[in-house]
């Protein structure tokens, strides 16, 4: 039996004593809160030969602590964990990061994603090509400073990868996210990242803009984002990528969506796809949903894939 790490052992036995699967326990400023997210799946990929399999998406384990230290300041603390990405179940520590924040600004510092890892207005179930061209990059690291401000309707975000050659993580980055919400329905976004492989090695720049709109219970989204570099990769030199998707109720629990993501590069070998899912959730228990998606790209004998599986969040 696989022993897991003392912090997640304590979390799992917490939860289990407490009633409340959010708030574990609260007490003069102390707060210990839990989110965890299972999604476990039957999928079929696309391309040629792919088989179904089950496919453990997400197995989150999120610990949340905070402390009220006055004048409208918080210091925070969280340890994400996830079980789903090893085939042996290992526990993998996805994010590991404390911060200070008040209720316009946020600094936080550790393993995390970067800022530009929230560009991405794709929605498909799974991405059978690049989300944005953030995502044929990097979008995460072990030695990140994040900072973000809030100005009325604007956010500002930046978050630097210190990168560390003595432990094999050389990579650097640079990212900035600026958003405005226009108004409760529409809402713009613009990022740029400057990322280094090596110290020695030349800087790769992206960027993108994007925007959401909601017309009645109807919601639009749309990005487009460039990657400007001589990538060793042929398919990921120069890379353009625009998501474009259209979500919509067909039922008071169910929502579907429809998604398109075309991508083009220096080598004009970059697959475009398409995606149609459906996602349903029960009345009394929205955390709990089922779903399905069909997809395809129109790379040569590409056949279609699907997804259809459960998810239980709390």
């Amino acid at each position: 039996m696989k022993k897991l790490p003392l912090a997640l052992a304590v979390s799992l036995i917490a939860a289990s004593s407490s009633l409340s699967a959010a708030t574990i326990y609260e007490k003069d400023g102390f707060k210990f809160k839990m989110d965890g997210d299972i999604q476990i799946q039957l999928r079929k990929r696309t391309g040629s030969g792919e088989e179904t399999h089950v496919d453990i998406d997400d197995s989150e384990l999120k610990n949340k602590i905070s402390y009220d230290l006055g004048n409208d300041l918080t210091a925070f603390a969280e340890a994400h964990f996830d079980t789903g990405k090893d085939v042996d179940g290992a526990v993998e520590s996805e994010e590991t990061f404390v911060g200070i924040k008040s209720k316009n600004f946020k600094f936080q510092i550790g393993r995390m994603d970067y800022v530009t890892d929230s560009f991405a207005t794709e929605r498909g179930i799974e991405e059978p090509t690049n989300q944005t061209a953030f995502e044929a990059g990097e979008v995460s690291g072990t030695d990140v400073i994040l900072m973000e401000a809030k100005a009325g309707p604007m956010t500002f975000a930046l978050s630097h990868d210190l990168g560390d050659s003595t432990r094999n993580t050389a990579l650097s980055s640079t990212d900035i996210y600026v958003s405005a919400k226009v108004n409760s329905n529409l809402q713009f976004g613009a990022a740029v990242q400057s990322l280094k492989e090596t110290p020695a090695s030349d800087t790769t720049k992206t960027s993108g803009v994007n925007a959401k709109l909601k017309i009645g219970k109807i919601s639009v989204a749309a990005d487009y984002s460039s990657r400007d570099d001589k990538h060793s990769k042929a398919s990921l030199a120069d890379l353009k990528v625009t998501n474009l998707s259209v979500a919509f109720p067909v039922a008071a629990t169910t929502k579907a969506t429809l998604g398109i993501t075309n991508q083009s590069n220096k080598s004009d070998t970059a697959a475009d796809s398409w995606y149609a899912n459906v996602v349903y959730k029960f009345p009394k228990a929205k955390n709990v949903s089922i779903f399905a998606e069909i997809e395809n790209t129109n790379e040569q004998d590409s056949s279609m894939g699907f997804v259809a599986g459960m998810r239980v969040k709390f």
